[in-house]
């Protein structure tokens, strides 16, 4: 059985440093590290679920808050406050995952492509981006269309639609959506629903020099990034035109399950198709967001994403 130890081989510390960052005084940082010659730094699920342990060990040890994290397949995203010099914590963490990926898959060699790199925020909004960005990261590389229907980020612990996954300080991210909203959870997701489109270049959020933006004002909107409607409407003309209540029981009239069916997690056939019909319904032409669809059915986000394809795949009749 391999040990837990989070300190590394001393092998292991070599070419992780990079100095010039800013970061010296810590403070609330973009991390972002990728593989060597952009190859895969998690291969299993197992790498992934190693990956969460040693962010929390690093959290608890170094006394770091956590605010967003983002594990792609060949880099990683984490937003967090630090408090005082970060090279100890994050480059630790990084040898460490780099040690024991090689043991796992019998590999040698730097997992990395060099050092971590870090950004510096300097006000409350460059953090609300960067949470954001840490979000919508596999929305921009095209791996789903819902940041939700995507398990390893942050987004749906902010959410708080699972059992917490990333050990990330809820309270404290929360706070910075407060003002967009009575509710912050509302507040999250209309900024996440608002930012591709407001985008105007003036705060360059990519890491990677080939992937800048222009920094001119008159650059155009980040339009690759798509959001699903997973968020609340916002113009007051997307407003439902029917409760849940109202659609769950004209669901019920026209397939004749049982609102009780519906609203379990019944696995029946005739349940699913009920579940997709509402979801499509509620979602799509009456304008409910797909977390207060979620709520509903006692399901996640991405499960009533899932629900809305496979309800147009299948030409489902729409409920008026």
């Amino acid at each position: 059985m391999q040990r837990a130890d989070f300190v590394p081989p001393p092998a292991y510390g070599s070419g992780m440093r990079q100095s010039d960052r800013g970061d010296e005084k810590g403070g609330v940082l973009h991390v972002c590290a990728r593989g060597n010659n952009r190859q895969r730094i998690y291969q299993s699920d197992q790498d992934l679920r190693t990956g969460l342990a040693l962010l929390g060990q690093m959290a608890d040890r170094h006394n770091i808050a956590i605010l967003a994290a983002a594990f792609m397949g060949n880099h990683l995203h984490i937003v967090a406050d630090f408090p005082g010099p970060i090279e100890a914590s994050v480059t630790g963490y990084l040898r460490t995952h780099a040690w024991k990926f090689n043991r796992r898959h019998s590999r040698i060699g730097h997992l990395f492509g060099g050092p971590f790199r870090s950004r510096v925020c300097r006000d409350a909004e460059q953090v609300r981006r960067f949470v954001a960005y840490a979000a919508l990261n596999p929305c921009k590389h095209g791996i789903v269309k819902d940041p939700g229907a995507y398990r390893w980020t942050s987004h749906l612990d902010v959410l708080g639609d699972r059992r917490p996954l990333f050990p990330i300080a809820r309270d404290r991210v929360l706070e910075l959506f407060a003002p967009f909203d009575p509710d912050p959870i509302r507040g999250y997701l209309s900024y996440l629903a608002k930012w591709p489109a407001t985008y105007d270049g003036s705060f360059d959020l990519k890491i990677d020099e080939a992937e800048r933006v222009p920094k001119s004002r008159n650059a155009p909107p980040m339009t690759s990034v798509p959001v699903r409607p997973v968020v609340e409407p916002t113009t007051p003309t997307a407003a439902p035109f029917q409760s849940l209540a109202e659609i769950s029981k004209s669901v019920s009239l026209r397939t004749g399950v049982s609102l009780q069916d519906i609203q379990s997690p019944s696995r029946l056939l005739s349940a699913v198709r009920a579940r997709d019909l509402l979801c499509l319904a509620a979602c799509t032409h009456n304008g409910h967001p797909q977390i207060e669809v979620a709520r509903w059915i006692e399901k996640d986000p991405a499960t009533v994403w899932k629900s809305i394809e496979r309800a147009r795949r299948l030409g489902l009749p729409v409920i008026a």
